[in-house]
């Protein structure tokens, strides 16, 4: 089709992650961060993360426990 881009998907390779856990402020990024994190451990599939929700979060203090059971 013309004037279409049907180029590959933008990913992040090991040092774009690298960057992003180091280097971005927690104050803004956390939430990205947790979530590649959990994308890059395979612990959710897609639809699991795509459906994944702030109440699906539990924050104990020291440890965060993310239910992705009911999703």
């Amino acid at each position: 089709m013309e004037g279409t881009n049907l180029g590959r998907a933008k990913t992040f390779d090991q040092k774009d992650v690298e960057k992003l856990i180091n280097e971005a402020l927690d104050e803004v990024f956390l939430l990205m961060k947790v979530v590649t994190v959990v994308g890059v451990m395979d612990t959710c599939r897609c639809d699991e993360l795509l459906n994944l929700k702030t109440t699906a979060i539990e924050d104990n203090g020291s440890v965060s426990v993310i239910n992705v059971l009911n999703l």
